[in-house]
């Protein structure tokens, strides 16, 4: 939120400690992200966070971006500018990578932390290594916010919601997260959820938790295993759209504009501080239905075919069948709402494959 003063809280929360904010410069750099604001961007040249960057800059703030390209581009970003600033650093390192990461949030007066590996089937596949980095790099961007005392929205994900439900989920459930693999990646999310929450409790450091679902649009690709651009890959190309299991599972996707937009309505906004905030889209499709859509928007070319996830991921993958954001918190503090519709985002990532030439990567993890 671009104009929203950060306020201490003043009001009793039921079974939470109410958060206590000492007078300081800290309190007055979070009320308001306006032109010439300096903004650290973690994980900036990915797809959200390069959209997100973009904005930014439009709007007149100073951005540094610190990404280590593994799952991001240099070419994500906007070409040379006054405005922004780049540094490649593993965040989750310590040494010369950590002392830049400090002097980044030193001279910063807002951080949005974006930086993290990508996907469930990641997790499922590399569980050590996955759950080691977002600890890693969680552990030293909370850190250098807490020395700091430096403001920060950080992007969870809707993966704490474990199996879900059958109904919209709400920031308010119980998260029925399991020991499977597949809730490993939700499980490191949930774990840098609380120490965001310690840096509002503890600290005194205004911080604001925002609970991704499904995004989709231009920069997208493939090779993260997402749904979207991995069945617009094989129409593309001709190939068949692989589902895993019966196709009847049950999603909203949110175009990357709505969800840059949902990220500043959350930033300084001072009904939001220390809250878990989901941001997702009303469009509610089955993946076979998505499917079928993604071969229309190509001009019907191509097939659809079903794999069982044991062929895919063993006999130890769970699946979710629905998830679903209520946006309901979010929309009762800001005028948020999206915009654009699920077939504006696949048409827009479509286009943006058809200028990269990206290569086929026919599988999905939904």
């Amino acid at each position: 939120m671009f104009d929203s003063r950060v306020r201490p809280n003043t009001g009793r929360i039921p079974s939470r400690r109410t958060p206590r904010f000492p007078a300081g410069r800290w309190i007055r750099r979070a009320g308001q992200l306006r032109p010439g604001s300096r903004v650290v961007v973690t994980g900036g040249a990915g797809f959200i966070g390069s959209h997100l960057v973009e904005r930014l800059v439009r709007e007149g703030m100073r951005v540094h971006v610190l990404d280590d390209l593994s799952g991001g581009r240099r070419e994500n970003l906007p070409g040379e500018s006054r405005w922004l600033t780049f540094d490649r650093v593993d965040l989750g390192a310590g040494g010369s990578s950590r002392a830049i990461l400090d002097r980044a949030v030193a001279k910063a007066d807002f951080l949005f932390h974006l930086a993290s590996p990508i996907g469930v089937s990641k997790a499922h596949t590399q569980r050590l290594d996955t759950i080691t980095h977002i600890l890693r790099i969680g552990l030293n961007v909370v850190d250098a916010c807490r020395r700091h005392r430096l403001p920060v929205l950080l992007t969870s994900s809707s993966e704490v919601y474990g199996r879900g439900s059958l109904r919209p989920l709400r920031e308010t459930d119980v998260l029925p997260l399991g020991t499977e693999a597949r809730f490993s990646y939700g499980a490191g999310k949930l774990a840098l959820e609380h120490l965001v929450a310690g840096l509002v409790e503890d600290a005194g450091v205004p911080a604001w938790i925002v609970r991704l679902f499904n995004v989709a649009g231009r920069r997208q690709r493939p090779e993260t295993g997402v749904v979207v651009p991995t069945f617009l890959k094989a129409a593309l190309t001709g190939m068949p759209l692989v589902i895993h299991g019966s196709g009847d599972q049950r999603r909203s996707f949110l175009h990357v504009s709505d969800a840059v937009a949902g990220l500043l309505a959350v930033a300084g906004n001072s009904k939001l501080i220390g809250e878990r905030v989901n941001l997702g889209g009303e469009e509610v499709v089955t993946i076979i239905d998505l499917a079928h859509r993604i071969l229309a928007e190509v001009g019907g070319r191509g097939r659809v075919i079903h794999k069982p996830y044991t062929k895919v991921f063993g006999s130890a993958f769970v699946q979710v069948p629905i998830r679903i954001a209520d946006t309901g918190r979010l929309r009762a503090a800001s005028a948020w709402c999206p915009v654009s519709t699920l077939n504006e985002a696949i048409g827009d990532c479509r286009e943006w494959l058809q200028e990269r030439q990206a290569p086929l990567e026919a599988s999905i993890s939904s």
